[in-house]
């Protein structure tokens, strides 16, 4: 897992968001893009299916870097030690295996009807913006102690400890209104619809892209806070 907690190259190279964010979550798209191409270079066009999956791929991605100022209390930053499993993990399975989709799409194209194509795209941004208003909801809870509004009421919370390794007792909030009234992990089940969203052209158990599921509910999954 690595020694140090948080190296750093002078003030302002972390490490550990160098090799998520810089050439984890961006060589995730720069591979999608080519992969795209790659498909137009073999086939002469490009499908709807490979473009769904890129368009909701970088809804993810973007989403990465518009909050990136929270995943600095994720359980990768605050606890992680950084070490050939972190930069392996980011810099080279990341990219290899979430991109598995559009890597199976370029050379086996899948042609979708309109109606259905928008009909996925639809339920993955939907997906998406579940996702992120679970979260919100979550982060705006807990940065105010909950005082204030989720979903035109106040929010009602359980108040929670936890004990990490190092022996540091922390408290919490468990929000348990909005759309964490209505299931427990609301931020899980909108990245499940995202993510089977962009299996756009059928999922069979064999298949190898269900690897790509394994992104879901990566960011929240490595909150130290998660409910």
């Amino acid at each position: 897992m690595g020694v140090e907690l948080n190296p750093r190259f002078g003030k302002l190279w972390d490490m550990k968001l160098f090799h998520i964010g810089r050439t984890g979550m961006i060589s995730w798209i720069v591979i999608d893009i080519s992969f795209t191409v790659y498909q137009y270079q073999l086939h002469g066009y490009i499908t709807s299916s490979i473009i769904i999956v890129d368009v909701l791929h970088l809804l993810y991605v973007a989403d990465f870097f518009f909050r990136e100022d929270r995943y600095l209390r994720t359980i990768d930053i605050e606890h992680d030690h950084f070490g050939f499993y972190f930069a392996w993990g980011s810099s080279a399975f990341l990219p290899a295996v979430y991109t598995l989709q559009a890597q199976f799409l370029a050379r086996k194209p899948v042609h979708l009807h309109p109606t259905t194509a928008a009909v996925i795209l639809a339920a993955g941004v939907g997906g998406y913006l579940i996702y992120c208003s679970a979260n919100e909801q979550k982060h705006l809870t807990r940065k105010t102690r909950g005082n204030c509004m989720i979903a035109g009421e106040r929010p009602k919370v359980m108040k929670c400890s936890y004990q990490t390794a190092n022996g540091v007792k922390h408290e919490s909030l468990l929000l348990c209104s909005g759309w964490w009234g209505y299931v427990r992990h609301a931020n899980y089940l909108g990245d499940l619809i995202l993510s089977y969203a962009i299996l756009p052209d059928g999922v069979s158990p064999r298949d190898p892209r269900l690897a790509g599921w394994s992104k879901s509910g990566q960011d929240d999954l490595t909150d130290p806070e998660a409910s």
